[in-house]
């Protein structure tokens, strides 16, 4: 389960990571991430560094999905 998944995570989460705590493809994140309901990422050194998601963020995100549905 995901947010089982992202509770374990402490650390800010690479592409790679996000897209399997969230089970999804790198391409379903991405496409994911042009949405505004997606938490934007963190840029650590400036907007041409790679992005990393804070688990609670997208904890929140799934909450939110889970309570529309």
């Amino acid at each position: 389960m995901a947010s089982a998944s992202l509770q374990q995570q402490q650390l800010l989460l690479t592409i790679e990571e996000t897209a399997r705590a969230l089970g999804l493809s790198r391409a379903q994140l991405f496409r994911l991430r042009t949405t505004r309901d997606f938490p934007q990422p963190i840029r650590l050194l400036g907007p041409a560094s790679h992005p990393r998601w804070r688990p609670t963020d997208l904890l929140a995100y799934l909450e939110r999905k889970h309570c529309d549905e």
